[in-house]
This record gives C-alpha cells, sequence and structure tokens, in this order.
C-alpha cells in the first residue's frame, strides 16, 4: 500500500498542478474502500468518500432519524490541516443527507470515521457499499481567545499576533502514530512513543 501511495505521490508531484500536503489513512476494516478521485479529474480539490456497513448491525434505516454508517477508514492530517465531509447530490435525491454537513474531522480524531446520515424521507433503504460524500481537506486556522469586559469598536479593535500573551503557548501536536510522509522524498517513519492510534471506534459528530 505504502509503495501505491508513493507511486501516485510522485505522478501528483510531477503534474501541472501544486501538491500543498499528504494525509495518511489506514484501513480498518477490509471492505473499506480507499478515497478516490474521478477519472481524468486529479484537480479535483476533494476525494469520495464511501460507506460499507451499517453500525450496530442494524439491517434497516430509520426515517426521521440519524443513522450511522462505518467507512472502516480512519485518517490523519498534516499539521493545521482538517477534513471536511460534503455530501453528495446523489445521496440527497435517494432521501439522505449528512446530519452535520459539512462533517469535520479533526487532526487528532485517529479513529474509524462515522458518517451519520438522516434519511428525512420515505424511501428505499441504501445499498451498500455507496459513495456518500466528499473529503475535503481545509487549512486550519489556530487563535488565541481572551475575555473582555466590553468589545471595542471595530476602529479600536486589534486582532494581530503580536497581541497574545508571551506565556501562551499552543498545545503540542500529539503523535497519532500513523506513519508521517514528506512530500520531500524521505522516507515515512513511524514512532515507536506510547499512547498512539488505538484503531479503536470512534463517532465524529
Amino acid at each position: 500500500m505504502m509503495e501505491e501511495t508513493d507511486k501516485k505521490a510522485n505522478e501528483l508531484i510531477h503534474s501541472d498542478y501544486e501538491i500543498n500536503a499528504i494525509f495518511n489513512y489506514r484501513k480498518l476494516q477490509s471492505g473499506a474502500e480507499i478515497p478516490y478521485k474521478l477519472e481524468g479529474r486529479d484537480s479535483d480539490v476533494g476525494y469520495k468518500l464511501t460507506i460499507i456497513s451499517r453500525c450496530d448491525g442494524r439491517e434497516e434505516d430509520n426515517t426521521n432519524d440519524i443513522n450511522t454508517f462505518r467507512t472502516g477508514l480512519a485518517f490523519n492530517f498534516p499539521p493545521n490541516y482538517h477534513g471536511e465531509v460534503v455530501v453528495d447530490g446523489d445521496i440527497v435525491n435517494q432521501g439522505y443527507m449528512i446530519a452535520q454537513c459539512p462533517l469535520i474531522i479533526n487532526r487528532r480524531d485517529d479513529g474509524e470515521l462515522i458518517i451519520p446520515l438522516l434519511k428525512f424521507k420515505e424511501c428505499d433503504d441504501l445499498q451498500l457499499p455507496i459513495t456518500v460524500g466528499t473529503l475535503v481537506l481545509r487549512k486550519t486556522v489556530h487563535m488565541y481567545q481572551r475575555v473582555m469586559k466590553e468589545i471595542p469598536n471595530m476602529a479600536q479593535q486589534s486582532y494581530m499576533s503580536s497581541d497574545i500573551p508571551k506565556y501562551f503557548k499552543p498545545t503540542s501536536e500529539q503523535d497519532s502514530g500513523f506513519p508521517q510522509y514528506h512530500p520531500t522524498g524521505s522516507k515515512p517513519t513511524q514512532s515507536n512513543k506510547k499512547g498512539g492510534s488505538s484503531g479503536r471506534q470512534k463517532q465524529i459528530f
């Protein structure tokens, strides 16, 4: 799998558009389908996501209720990036929509990605596996928050980073246990640090 990923990364690096980062994913279920782009559309901003099974072993979906589905995948994004999942139009036409759209995947959400779908009308249940939405990587903006007795007007307000107290330091990124990829060509390394990813299922909603 790493050889295939490295080969694809090399192809993209030599394509006609810029590669900003590389993200990692892990298959937690044998039937999981890797995120993909449509044929001939490598420059699209997102990757198609597939749901493969229903959570809790249920066989049917409840109308006017949230139904959770498994992707069999866990993700790890580069520092200062996060993922957003937006629903595909085909799913909406079938009577489903993502319960919280866009669905946010934080960098430290290293458990299985669970997709909550609202079945909003009487219709046939989804036939699995099926493409459910698009995963888009977003740049994360980190800010320092402060409490004020009153909000000054816009002319007086300052939002510069120089206003951040010197004692304030952002928390360091925790090692997720994923191999870290570097587009410079260096080999990925696996951290031996304790407390890495456990692969436990985590509902992200």
